[in-house]
């Protein structure tokens, strides 16, 4: 099977059971499993207005244009989300990132966000900040943690491309008792928001933010078929190796 073909199958595949499950859903309003990251953010803007404080929200070196694409625009929406929060308040969520695309996505997100919310003079472009750095950029992880620290953040969101930097970020959450949230689409990023962080999302799980936070049909549609793709494929596997011991 060529690359194009079998690239075909997996897009109508997907479609057909991201359709399924939104009917599903529609039908049996099933409830997806629990993820404490995503639960835990509306109270985190709440806390942050109420104390006069910002949420940090790193996003590393995802940006578009690259294959850190999905990645950049997963962060954004949870920056989106919090901005709209936000809003109601006087302080907007502090933004960091190393790509320099990233700093526009940034910028446009809190921009759109508040004048959506019918208060753009609470946009302030310095809430999104560069950080020089690159990819898995110790630099970037000590500059980021410093603003954070700077700017009184009440709770670390640190959701992107992120290497062993995120450490840096994380300690200075612990040092100063944030709550932190966490994911990367990296494996040593991974690792790190286990180990460091209140609420690790691992894996796929930081790109389902829209299935949970807006509650959007077709994204919880999406969420459901990738559960269900996980099962059949751990079946599978069990299967295959059932099959390979007793042929054996």
């Amino acid at each position: 099977m060529s690359d194009n073909l079998l690239a075909l199958v997996i897009i109508i595949v997907g479609a057909a059971l991201t359709i399924s499950g939104v009917i599903v859903l529609r039908r049996w309003r099933l409830g997806f499993r629990p993820l404490r990251g995503f639960a835990a953010l509306t109270t985190l803007a709440g806390e942050a207005i109420e104390s006069d404080r910002t949420v940090h929200v790193a996003l590393g070196d995802a940006g578009v244009g690259r294959e850190s694409t999905l990645t950049a625009l997963a962060g954004s929406e949870l920056l989106g989300f919090l901005a709209e929060r936000a809003a109601i308040g006087e302080r907007s969520p502090l933004a960091t990132m190393s790509d320099p695309l990233g700093l526009a996505v940034a910028q446009d997100t809190l921009r759109a966000t508040f004048a959506r919310a019918e208060a753009p003079e609470r946009y302030d472009s310095g809430a999104a900040v560069w950080v020089p750095g690159g990819p898995s950029s110790l630099a970037y992880g000590a500059g980021a943690a410093n603003f954070a620290a700077d700017r009184d953040a009440s709770a670390n969101v640190i959701v992107g491309r992120f290497g062993p930097e995120m450490a840096f970020i994380a300690e200075m959450g612990a040092r100063r008792e944030l709550v932190q949230i966490a994911g990367s689409d990296l494996v040593e990023g991974q690792a790190v928001a286990y180990v460091m962080t209140d609420m690790p999302l691992l894996g796929e799980e930081m790109f389902v933010g829209a299935a949970y936070l807006e509650k959007d049909p077709v994204q919880r549609g999406g969420v459901l078929a990738q559960d269900v793709l996980r099962y059949v494929m751990i079946a599978l596997i069990v299967v295959g190796v059932v099959i390979a011991t007793l042929t054996n």
